[in-house]
């Protein structure tokens, strides 16, 4: 990966050291309280997306090989009908970490799932993942001190 940066504080070593190791992740998200203004602003920002893309179009970077790929499309929408559905959507899934990755069949990181799941607030399991075998990590603790510290015996158990 390229930029880390793009990688929410809280996971961005987690993510970091899984790579470093080899072990690739998917897309992922330490957990997030949006407030009704930040949501109204990315909404906006979609919006401006979403006119670009239908006109001259729009450059997308993935972030972690770099590539760029322009997309246009005349016919794009968006899946909320106005801004009080994005934030209501939105709104549903506030606290929700996510990080899901593919060890080597052989890894340790296998013997680690049951012992997360003693962590309050944090859901461990063994899942399908693009094809593969994976381990999928689910943080959900209610407010974002307990979020944080959350990620942190995440991290520690998996290291162990």
């Amino acid at each position: 990966m390229r930029d880390y940066s793009t990688v929410d504080p809280q996971i961005r070593g987690l993510v970091a050291a899984l790579h470093s190791a080899s072990v690739p992740t998917m897309p992922s998200c330490s957990g997030h309280w949006p407030d009704p203004q930040w949501a109204r602003r990315c909404y906006a920002d979609l919006l401006q997306d979403l006119q670009k893309i239908r006109s001259g179009g729009l450059e997308f970077i993935d972030v972690e090989s770099g590539q760029r790929v322009w997309y246009r499309n005349a016919f794009y929408a968006m899946p909320w009908a106005d801004g009080k559905q994005f934030l209501r959507e939105m709104s549903a899934f506030n606290g929700c970490g996510y990080l899901a990755f593919v060890p080597a069949p052989s890894s340790l990181l296998w013997n680690r799932v049951l012992e997360l799941n003693d962590i309050p607030g944090v859901r461990a399991a063994v899942a399908g993942i693009n094809g593969k075998l994976g381990i999928e990590i689910r943080v959900r603790t209610g407010e974002p001190a307990s979020q944080a510290e959350g990620w942190k015996r995440v991290r520690s158990v998996l290291r162990a």
